[in-house]
């Protein structure tokens, strides 16, 4: 906090006990505009604070996202329900990906049959996609063992530079052979 700053808001608390003494606003406001302009003559220059940056990128790489969609084309073109589609907001993922689980080179998401939720995330080659796997799996598989609860794990379709996350096995199972992928649980022990 600057100097001016504190004793501006000095000033202003004189001005309130001012008015609670009965004396004029108008008088306790002229002390206060003279006082702020003595402030500022002798209170050293800061200068200005630069608004934090975002962690990690701004925006899903282009050509990720255009993966993400021809997953999500092939999925309407086997008839599959993919509606409400649509890429996820970066700025969640950025953050996430500062506590070490890799960030995607892009992550959408649709809605198919049963409203059951279909996350669609691209990376820039299937090693940051193991890497993605591999370190979400140990952190689920640590957080459930903290919280003393069995973790089932979790249901992905495997496509080497891209990972497919329906909620359910079953699903992963049966999208695996539209998307050109292979279904897989990953929970604690194996992968």
């Amino acid at each position: 906090m600057s100097t001016v700053s504190i004793f501006l808001g000095l000033v202003a608390l004189a001005g309130i006990a001012a008015c609670d003494r009965g004396e004029k606003a108008t008088d306790v406001a002229a002390q206060a505009e003279e006082a702020a302009a003595k402030a500022a003559a002798i209170a050293p220059t800061e200068p200005p604070t630069a608004a934090p940056t975002p962690p990690g990128p701004t925006a899903w790489s282009a050509a990720a996202l255009q993966v993400a969609d021809q997953l999500a084309a092939k999925l309407r073109a086997a008839g599959v329900a993919c509606t409400e589609y649509g890429p996820h907001e970066i700025a969640l993922y950025a953050a996430t990906s500062q506590n070490g689980l890799p960030l995607a080179a892009a992550i959408t998401s649709c809605e198919t049959d049963g409203e059951e939720d279909v996350t669609f995330e691209v990376f820039e080659d299937a090693k940051r996609a193991q890497e993605f796997l591999t370190t979400k799996q140990a952190a689920l598989c640590r957080h459930a063992a903290q919280m003393k609860l069995v973790f089932p794990g979790f249901a992905y379709v495997d496509g080497g530079a891209w990972i497919v996350e329906p909620d359910e096995k079953d699903t992963a199972e049966k999208l695996a052979p539209l998307l050109g992928g292979t279904a897989h649980v990953a929970s604690c022990g194996k992968q």
